[in-house]
């Protein structure tokens, strides 16, 4: 019974042991916030971190535990032992490498829902990967496989080869001590269960998520709810609905100015990869990044304080053309059931006569991207499959300047047809994106990735500025107007992916059809994109909840952002932000009566009771 209680024991150690290494690995890699933590605090993120490892630890336990029960009663091949091995030293590398990685990107570690929603497009995802970090991350597996897989050899394998026979009686009492693995799964025996709060001792949130176990986090995932109606309960609903209501402009009421000179102008929207507002000049970014875009402050219509939505392109896409939120779990485009219920604006341009045009150089099925503009009524949507094979492009698909080209074609088309119906074309760039491979030599020298995505702005706002300069000719110039807005920002140089930094982007109104220029500073998201060119154009706007015309008579000011398990709402005097997850502010500033904080989980409460209806309830520009 020693002998089988021991490898039990060296086995449970062995687990704790794997999970507590990979808190320096992480370190390693993450090495420019971790810098900034003392050497005190990196040894307190392995102590406070060993509540989920013990945990984790304990599920990958369960097996050997039933193995060595097992094996006093009947011979079992030990080969069965070194397979689960082989099987669960996979998972657990093939988990904590990758997040690493993605964490550089996200600024949160990977959840099962968005990673088996991208995984739909593998080839799109494996575009953000360079291939040195691919060959990295696959030597990174396999050492550790070797090197843990030899290690279990060592230590429990060839030693459980040698198990004596044993009395039938001590099958039960390992499984008996085995059941005591129950208090650190469970996180104890208190009514609060496990959750990766427990982990969470510093007001550095980077230390608080270096210290959550990357595998635990991700097994944790698949189990977050679908029902969305029962998540994210703060208060009572009535109190919610009150919260929210004074959030809430007056619908029908005229904006207090009209920027536009036509009712029915023609309509280009483009949306711009990872422009970051902290990278514009007039948003009091940094200089020379995107020249171009710079001077458009000055003849046009420039919103100076947008937020982005979340940090997806797929959450952009859904919040700037439906209006509606991102999400802090899971993604709406990837639910047609709840997405395609939702209301937009080409639904409405649409029921209003608007020709429809969507054109992305990439593939337009990655994020389900597709069954969402189709739902939603555009007529053509051109994706990289319309380019030639021969056109250059990034991994991504063709650059920007390949899809302007496109775009001035199909203009050039429309004006020849003299077509009386006015158009909405809306267009994504992608060259911004990473790894931010670019046709032409960097404007900012350097092999950094800031460098790189500095360099990526400039070429994007060139090529949005050739396109803006052969418009401009046209004579369909004088009745179009062109709105040029962010999909989401970035976490670069290096923002905390809850800091409202990160979600600022620009949104600017030009073409001919603005009355003159002028410089709104309303605080506004993503999501009021609709409701105010909406009002502009004359039409209700009722039937989208989240978004408010930023130009409503004494309407709110507000932005909400969401991150994984987390939001943010900012306002003119306070900032806030929170982690669901673990239930504590991140960020307070200008809120010391916790009312900010209120309205934001109001907010967040009110969203997912809004989704939880949405599967049966068709909205009203599906009646038209």
């Amino acid at each position: 019974m020693i002998f089988r209680l021991g490898a039990l024991i060296r086995t449970y150690l062995f687990f704790i042991i794997l999970f507590v290494l990979e808190k320096p690995l992480f370190f390693i890699f993450q090495f420019d916030a971790a810098r900034e933590a003392s050497a005190t605090e990196w040894l307190m993120t392995v102590w406070h971190g060993l509540p989920l490892d013990l945990s984790c630890a304990g599920y990958f336990t369960i097996f050997p535990a039933l193995f060595l029960a097992l094996s006093s009663v009947w011979k079992i091949p030990i080969r069965i032992l070194d397979s689960y091995f082989v099987v669960a030293l996979s998972l657990i590398f093939w988990i904590v490498i990758p997040d690493i990685d993605v964490y550089g990107y996200w600024g949160a570690h990977m959840d099962a829902p968005s990673i088996l929603f991208y995984l739909r497009n593998p080839g799109d995802v494996a575009s953000s990967f360079t291939p040195v970090m691919v060959v990295r991350d696959l030597s990174l597996i396999a050492i550790c496989f070797a090197g843990s897989y030899f290690f279990y050899r060592r230590w429990i394998g060839q030693k459980a080869e040698r198990l004596p026979e044993a009395h039938p009686l001590t099958g039960a009492v390992i499984v008996a001590i085995a059941s005591s693995l129950f208090f650190p799964i469970r996180g104890g025996l208190s009514t609060a269960t496990m959750n990766v709060g427990r982990v969470y001792f510093s007001q550095n949130n980077f230390l608080n998520h270096a210290a959550i176990n990357p595998v635990w986090n991700f097994m944790d995932s698949f189990q977050w709810r679908r029902d969305f109606g029962r998540q994210y309960r703060f208060m009572e609903d009535e109190t919610a609905a009150q919260l929210f209501g004074a959030l809430s402009p007056d619908r029908d009421a005229r904006p207090r100015d009209i920027l536009l000179t036509t009712k029915r102008p023609n309509i280009i929207l483009i949306m711009l990869e990872s422009f970051s507002g902290n990278f514009i000049e007039p948003l009091g970014g940094a200089q020379d990044v995107t020249p171009r875009l710079n001077e458009l402050f000055e003849t046009s219509i420039a919103f100076t304080n947008i937020y982005a939505s979340g940090t997806r392109t797929d959450s952009g896409i859904v919040a700037i053309l439906g209006g509606y939120p991102a999400q802090p779990r899971g993604r709406i485009m990837a639910r047609p059931d709840k997405s395609l219920h939702l209301p937009s604006l080409p639904k409405v341009l649409k029921a209003a006569g608007y020709e429809l045009s969507f054109y992305y150089g990439g593939d337009e099925n990655f994020a389900n991207m597709r069954a969402y503009l189709v739902g939603n009524g555009f007529d053509k949507i051109v994706g990289e499959g319309h380019f030639s094979p021969k056109e250059v492009r990034t991994k991504w698909g063709v650059y920007d300047e390949v899809l302007f080209a496109r775009l001035r074609t199909d203009l050039n088309s429309w004006n020849s047809r003299r077509s009386e119906k006015p158009f909405f074309k809306v267009a994504l760039t992608l060259t911004s994106h990473e790894p931010f491979t670019l046709p032409v030599a960097p404007h900012f020298p350097g092999d950094g990735l800031l460098e790189k995505y500095k360099s990526s702005l400039h070429y994007a706002d060139n090529a949005l500025g050739d396109f803006l300069d052969f418009a401009r000719g046209q004579p369909w110039w004088q009745d179009t107007l062109v709105v040029l807005i962010a999909d989401h920002g970035t976490p670069l140089p290096n923002f905390k992916i809850h800091e409202p930094a990160r979600y600022r982007i620009p949104m600017l109104w030009t073409g001919g059809a603005i009355a003159s220029p002028e410089r709104i500073a309303s605080i506004g998201s993503q999501t009021d994109l609709c409701a105010t060119l909406l009002a502009q154009l004359g039409f209700p706007h009722t039937e989208f909840p989240f978004s408010k015309d930023l130009l409503a008579p004494h309407g709110p000011e507000y932005a909400f952002y969401t991150f994984s398990n987390g939001f943010g709402f900012v306002e003119p005097a306070l900032t806030t932000s929170f982690d669901c997850g673990a239930g504590k502010s991140l960020l307070s500033e200008g809120d010391e009566t916790g009312q900010g904080l209120l309205r934001g989980q109001a907010y967040l409460q009110t969203l997912y009771d809004d989704l939880e209806g949405r599967r049966s309830r068709p909205n009203a520009a599906d009646n038209r």
